[in-house]
């Protein structure tokens, strides 16, 4: 099974999506005009700068997982119900629904509040409508774009994640740039941690470090 995107030039919402499958092949079209001078021909992407960049990467993820769980149950015409689902989280929304369903499916564990939440909650705090800005999902983040400025918006559970992921994946880099070193002091002071037991786990991860990246420094 391969997933790919392509350009219908002939079309001014130019992105399709191809999944074949052996002989099988369905297409379907993405709702979204991508920028003829940057796309990837090689790669068959958009570019970084795209607003769906990030929604486009989780849309293969997702579609890859559905394909083998359908598979793997033994459904039928698998890739007619992938078409059709893919057309559901398009209707009357365009890509941006594609890019509400990844948010919630992928964030679900995680327990994050609903892309909808999100929404709201910049609407009101700037007296918009739906129109009046450009919405970009990173992660457990969303981006609003208004013209030339750019809001975050992030929540407690969503911090608690990515912090959690950084650790899980070992992620030094991403640690040391993307938390306040302070906060690693305030760690086990607070009874949650004790410091017989957070000082040595931290000792063997800063080894680890030094012994996987001495090189590279």
């Amino acid at each position: 099974m391969k997933i790919s995107y392509y350009l219908n030039k002939g079309r001014k919402k130019n992105l399709y999506c191809r999944i074949s499958d052996g002989s099988e092949r369905i297409t379907f079209s993405l709702e979204h005009s991508a920028n003829l001078e940057t796309w990837n021909s090689k790669t068959e992407e958009v570019s970084d700068e795209d607003i769906y960049y990030y929604t486009l990467i989780n849309f293969k993820k997702y579609l890859t997982l559905k394909y083998y769980e359908l598979k793997n149950s033994g459904k039928e015409n698998v890739l007619e119900i992938l078409k059709t689902d893919a057309l559901s989280f398009l209707h009357n929304s365009g890509i941006e629904g594609i890019a509400e369903k990844m948010f919630n499916y992928f964030n679900n564990e995680d327990d994050l509040p609903p892309y909808y939440e999100y929404i709201n909650a910049f609407e009101k705090f700037k007296n918009l409508k739906r129109g009046d800005y450009k919405v970009q999902t990173m992660g457990s983040i969303i981006h609003f774009y208004i013209n030339d400025e750019v809001f975050e918006v992030d929540t407690y559970q969503g911090k608690i994640a990515t912090l959690q992921s950084y650790i899980e994946n070992k992620s030094y880099d991403e640690i040391f740039t993307m938390t306040d070193s302070d906060i690693w002091g305030e760690i086990y002071v607070d009874a949650g941690i004790e410091k017989h037991i957070f000082l040595p786990k931290m000792l063997n991860e800063w080894e680890t470090y030094w012994r996987t990246n001495y090189d590279k420094i």
